[in-house]
């Protein structure tokens, strides 16, 4: 959706509004008063609430991937080893998803799963973060194979899943029971001991 001066004076809006109450608690009233927009303007540009926050999250969504994205080409140059691109990815995302307010919140919607309409779109966009990382844990796999980091009897399919995973439960301790800044030093000393010590190597990647 090609967003006009209009559409981001209200999604600017409606994003601070969400942020600071939650999906819930923000009316469309409140979003036109916000915006100093007529409540017909909003109706005019949006559907609806759901289709707010629905254009804000995919925003949001995208430019997480977009700055994991860069941060893997970055990893993966041939400076960095196997386990270094691991760990320094798996941080980096947490602290990715912690900065992105609306994401933390559908994270919570969709446990509480009040609203099924806002569920189904947030697990609509949860699957297409799960289709990115999939192809990205897959390639760490096979990698770590062809360099016999790993054995061949691991699937990059089931390694891929298994990290998808875990990271969710993390997910659901780290941001739905708000718990990051007490844990996130403790996750990012286990992924020093566990990936580091696991996957270990001399070899180095080329780039993507």
């Amino acid at each position: 959706m090609k967003i006009d001066t209009t559409q981001n004076t209200i999604l600017t809006a409606a994003k601070q509004l969400f942020v600071q109450y939650g999906y819930e608690k923000t009316s469309i009233n409140d979003i036109a008063k916000a915006a100093h927009k007529a409540k017909g303007t909003i109706y005019y540009n949006f559907k609806s609430k759901l289709d707010i926050f629905n254009e804000l999250l995919e925003m949001e969504v995208e430019a997480i991937i977009k700055e994991l994205t860069d941060k893997r080409i970055y990893a993966s140059t041939s400076a960095y080893h196997l386990s270094e691109r691991m760990k320094y990815y798996l941080s980096h995302r947490m602290e990715v998803l912690y900065n992105s307010p609306l994401c933390r919140q559908a994270m919570m919607e969709m446990y509480q799963d009040k609203d099924e309409e806002l569920c189904d779109k947030i697990k609509e966009i949860r699957m297409y973060i799960d289709h990115k990382e999939r192809r990205f844990f897959s390639e760490v796999c096979n990698r770590g194979r062809k360099i016999n980091i790993l054995p061949r009897q691991v699937s990059p399919d089931s390694f891929a899943d298994m990290m998808i995973m875990v990271l969710k439960s993390l997910e659901y301790q780290f941001f739905v029971q708000d718990r990051y800044n007490e844990l996130k030093k403790t996750y990012d000393y286990t992924l020093e001991v566990l990936v580091c010590n696991t996957l270990n190597s001399r070899h180095s990647l080329s780039p993507l």
